[in-house]
């Protein structure tokens, strides 16, 4: 019998189970985007017998989708050079300070 995916290797890395996993969420941790890791986690925690498909619907529902883009936006504008560092922190501090 198979076994499901997430409960194979590569499916154990993902969700960080083995040393490997472990060191690509360390990796992702430190990048300038969202980690989409940990929802996954989060949603396979609540039910390891739920079908793939289904823990990535339920991980889906776990994003908050308007910092995801915002962040994935801002990452694209730093890699990209259409914003630097500073212009980057000058945003935020007018955000915080707005917010606030």
């Amino acid at each position: 019998m198979k076994k499901p995916f997430l409960q194979t290797a590569l499916g154990r890395t993902i969700l960080g189970k083995n040393k490997a996993g472990q060191v690509v969420h360390g990796i992702v941790d430190i990048l300038p985007f969202p980690n989409l890791l940990n929802p996954l986690r989060a949603a396979y925690a609540e039910n390891p017998d739920r079908k793939l498909t289904e823990t990535i619907s339920r991980a889906y529902t776990k994003v908050d989708l308007i910092r995801l883009l915002t962040a994935l936006g801002l990452s694209y504008l730093i890699v990209s050079g259409k914003l630097s560092l500073e212009e980057a922190q000058a945003i935020l501090e007018s955000v915080t300070n707005f917010s606030v």
